[in-house]
């Protein structure tokens, strides 16, 4: 059997600062590699404090370089927000930078108002 970490990242204090929550996922991650777990999965979310993470390939970068073994996932990549050559190129990119450990999760989002609010800051929406 193996053992993953999922972090969510939520902020469920107002006066906990986002820095003190990604030191503190990051030191999660860091601590589950020396227990010897499997897997490590960061979610996408945005605009609210149900997950501070907007990038799980951005915090898999950052936690392959503080960890050599624990495999490193996205739990998901919301496909629809990302545009194909760069997404493509960046998951190249962490795969590289963590030697390989990247396991892929996509699909496709579910909370409208993330969608809204990206769509209603978009340079490339329709006007």
């Amino acid at each position: 059997m193996d053992f993953g970490l999922f972090s969510l990242m939520s902020r469920r204090d107002a006066a906990t600062l986002a820095t003190r929550i990604v030191h503190d996922t990051v030191e999660q991650v860091r601590l589950a590699e020396q227990a010897g777990f499997a897997i490590a999965w960061f979610a996408e979310h945005h605009f609210s404090n149900y997950s501070l993470c907007p990038s799980p390939l951005l915090m898999a970068a950052h936690a392959a370089a503080v960890t050599t073994r624990i495999r490193l996932g996205t739990g998901v990549v919301v496909l629809p927000l990302y545009m194909a050559p760069r997404l493509l190129a960046e998951i190249g990119l962490v795969d590289t930078l963590s030697d390989g450990r990247l396991v892929l999760g996509v699909g496709s989002g579910y909370q409208p108002f993330e969608f809204e609010r990206l769509a209603s800051t978009s340079p490339n929406r329709a006007r």
